[in-house]
C-alpha cells in the first residue's frame, strides 16, 4: 500500500524583533496505510535567522543543508522543532 504524507510548518510568533528566539515546528503525518520509504524533508532557514538548535525524536536534522532525514516511516506523526535567533 502507498503512504499519504502531509507536511505543515508553524512558527511561534508572527512578529519578531532582532534578538528574539523564533521556534519553527514541522509536523509530518503519514496517513498511511503504507510505510513511506527514504523520506527526506528540506527546510532551510531564511536569511536573517541564526540557527540555535533542532530537536526531533525521529531521524536527524542538519542545519548546514536544511535536511531532515527520516528514512522509512510507518503511519503516524513526526515532528521537528527548530530554534533560531532573529538577526
Amino acid at each position: 500500500p502507498q503512504a499519504d504524507l502531509e507536511l505543515t510548518k508553524t512558527s511561534s510568533s508572527p512578529v519578531v524583533r532582532p534578538g528574539d528566539t523564533l521556534t519553527y515546528t514541522l509536523t509530518l503525518v503519514n496517513k498511511g496505510p503504507g510505510t513511506a520509504n527514504g523520506v527526506v524533508v528540506r527546510d532551510v532557514l531564511p536569511s536573517g535567522l541564526t540557527f540555535v538548535s533542532a530537536t526531533t525524536a525521529t531521524g536527524s536534522y542538519s542545519n548546514a543543508t536544511g535536511l531532515w532525514t527520516l528514512g522509512n516511516i510507518a503511519p503516524g506523526t513526526y515532528t521537528l522543532t527548530i530554534n533560531a535567533t532573529v538577526n
